[in-house]
């Protein structure tokens, strides 16, 4: 005899017993669902949406990021101070729903 730990014990050659479907609240068999279904939060959506802009812009080239590199190291680079608060203060306001 063969045990594999659903129904029981069975002779060689026989098919395990089918499991019962399960059972919902009161008793009932509950129905197979048709196809599965996902709900995303908003959160999740707006990621997704993020996500998929990041993935249309173009790709970075590392030379330009270099000689950025170079500039900033050599003081070349000359920061507007004026601009870059403003700019942050743009990204915030985005953030917010």
């Amino acid at each position: 005899m063969k045990i594999d730990g659903i129904g029981g014990p069975r002779k060689p050659g026989q098919a395990p017993t089918p499991e019962p479907a399960p059972r919902a609240r009161g008793g009932r068999p509950q129905e197979r669902a048709q196809g599965d279904r996902v709900e995303l939060s908003k959160q999740t959506r707006r990621i997704a949406q993020l996500v998929g802009r990041a993935m249309e812009l173009p790709e970075v080239r590392r030379g330009e990021i270099e000689a950025l590199r170079r500039a900033i190291a050599e003081g070349r680079y000359l920061i507007d101070a004026d601009r870059l608060a403003h700019a942050i203060l743009e990204f915030e306001d985005g953030l917010l729903p």
